[in-house]
């Protein structure tokens, strides 16, 4: 299973929460100010793509979130937008 997840081929079972890696990315990168989180934020959120991952209430929070913060910020990332 962990192969699968580092390759962003896994079931979407077991990638459920990649939504919320990505918001807490964001939020640690407004505090640090490394940008390489929202490169980290971004690929979390392209493995849970991937990987076929539903837009159920629990994903569509942290997705909806992610981009009210990054908005708020005005920090811009290509990829997250």
């Amino acid at each position: 299973m962990v192969d699968e997840e580092l390759d962003g081929r896994g079931h979407p079972k077991h990638l459920y929460t990649e939504t919320h890696y990505a918001l807490a990315a964001v939020l640690q990168f407004l505090m640090s100010g490394d940008r390489t989180l929202l490169d980290l934020a971004a690929h979390r959120l392209r493995l849970w793509k991937d990987a076929g991952g539903p837009m159920f209430a629990f994903n569509a929070m942290a997705v909806c979130l992610t981009q009210i913060v990054l908005r708020r910020s005005g920090v811009r990332h290509q990829e997250l937008e």
